[in-house]
């Protein structure tokens, strides 16, 4: 053997034993974020702008989340019980606190608020610091407060401002007005009643009549800047936010889709980031969650979807109707809905009338989920193009 082929078969041996050494720490690694104080130490420090770099990270922030999520619904059903209802919802968000043993619920297809705690030593005091915790919560929490107990720190502006009242009528910004609204509700609303074999207390109170329109101006700016910059109706953004979501930042799916656009992170997230962002992996929670984020990659969804594979459809209310229930079920299922064949799809599509397109997305030929997801999102785009 040459002296050069034994220096290469040494330098090619060196190479594999340090590969198979960083797996074998990177499994260790993996392991120890099985232990949930770990995972949320691995977690607590990403930012919203946070992007994995190698594989090993990506791994390691999923296997750490994974712990994160498991710990919190091991938490929440151990002291309330077991069942969707216990979790949020695209159209409820429930904040956990004081140790799992209080929590809020804010219905926003009802528009109430529900907070409740647990039975428990100072049970009262307890629910008075979670009312208006509930009331004063910042706009945009830190991703991680959504799977532990803890609270974000109150240095903004409310999320609930505008959309609650007190007994006066008048709206709640400060901690003194927070705290006067729960004494009343205290002493006026308490009821007890039981949660999981456990007794509990709680309050509730409504919403304001307006308090869908008061989140949807709210993100109006980021909306129409997007909007803009990715050449999309605004208003087709705005119905599929209501459709999705009511406009509820906070909103995370049985399925794990998450925030305002309910974005998946290996269908939108990872379809956006591989073909227009030049991203390897799908995005975490930790980005996700953020409301600009989120909306960017809704947007750049509908933006990518419409000029991949909708570009030749030629009347400019069908490519609507067939974005509309892309965003729901993927381009792909939209187009079989008229022939399995992707180019005799868009042949078909060009052959019938807008209107008959929408028959067709919201009639017998096409699946339930697509009738349902088609119809609502034309309503509320309708309304608001009115």
């Amino acid at each position: 053997m040459s002296i050069s082929r034994a220096l290469l078969l040494i330098a090619s041996v060196s190479v594999i034993s340090a590969c198979s050494l960083q797996d074998y720490h990177h499994a260790i690694e993996l392991t120890s974020l099985n232990n949930p104080a770990q995972a949320q130490a691995r977690l607590s420090h990403l930012t919203p702008s946070y992007l994995a770099d190698d594989k090993y990270n990506y791994e390691k922030d999923q296997a750490a989340f994974t712990t994160l999520q498991q710990q919190y619904r091991t938490r929440v059903s151990a002291l309330w019980g077991n069942g969707a209802e216990q979790l949020s919802s695209p159209s409820r968000y429930i904040k956990y606190s004081n140790d799992y043993r209080s929590r809020a619920i804010i219905d926003f297809q009802a528009g109430t608020i529900e907070v409740a705690t647990l039975a428990q030593e100072n049970s009262q005091q307890h629910l008075k610091q979670a009312i208006e915790y509930t009331l004063l919560a910042p706009d945009a929490p830190n991703f991680i407060d959504f799977y532990t107990s803890y609270a974000s720190q109150i240095k903004s502006t409310p999320f609930l401002y505008q959309q609650v009242r007190d007994q006066d009528g008048k709206l709640i910004k400060w901690h003194w007005r927070a705290a006067r609204y729960a004494s009343y509700l205290l002493k006026n609303n308490l009821q007890h009643s039981e949660q999981a074999g456990k007794q509990s207390r709680s309050v509730r109170f409504a919403m304001t009549a307006n308090h869908n329109q008061v989140r949807m101006q709210r993100y109006q700016g980021v909306i129409q800047q997007l909007a803009q910059q990715h050449n999309v109706d605004a208003n087709i953004v705005n119905a599929i936010i209501q459709t999705e979501t009511g406009f509820n930042p906070y909103a995370i799916s049985a399925d794990g889709r998450m925030g305002l656009m309910q974005i998946s992170a290996e269908r939108i997230g990872a379809t956006v980031f591989n073909q227009q962002k030049d991203q390897p992996f799908a995005p975490l929670p930790s980005y996700l969650f953020k409301i600009a984020n989120n909306l960017d990659l809704g947007i750049s969804y509908l933006q990518f979807v419409n000029n991949r594979y909708f570009d030749d459809i030629t009347d400019a209310n069908s490519r609507y109707y067939a974005l509309l229930a892309s965003y729901h079920v993927g381009p792909e299922q939209t187009l079989q809905v008229f022939s399995r064949d992707q180019r005799e799809a868009i042949a078909i599509i060009n052959g019938l009338s807008s209107y008959e397109v929408y028959q067709s997305l919201t009639g017998k030929q096409a699946q339930p989920e697509i009738q349902a997801y088609v119809y609502q999102a034309n309503h509320h785009f309708r309304k608001l193009s009115d």
